[in-house]
């Protein structure tokens, strides 16, 4: 079955409402395992690690010319 074409944009609440509330029944929410919800905790830790110093770099930029 394909997927209708909707203008999202041009909808008003209700019709929003009503899609929203089709699409949840079709693809109900997952529930996260705690292996999937370690993984992703892992993950954020790594790009944290990963990008301490620019992240750090940026924040000393910000700072000095917010002083300015």
């Amino acid at each position: 079955m394909s997927e209708r074409k909707l203008d999202y944009e041009n909808m008003d609440l209700d019709e929003l409402i009503d899609e929203n509330n089709r699409l949840m029944l079709k693809y109900p929410p997952h529930e996260e395992t705690p292996e999937e919800r370690q993984r992703s905790i892992d993950a954020i830790k790594k790009h944290k690690e990963e990008h301490k110093e620019e992240n750090a770099r940026i924040v000393k930029e910000f700072k000095s010319k917010w002083k300015s």
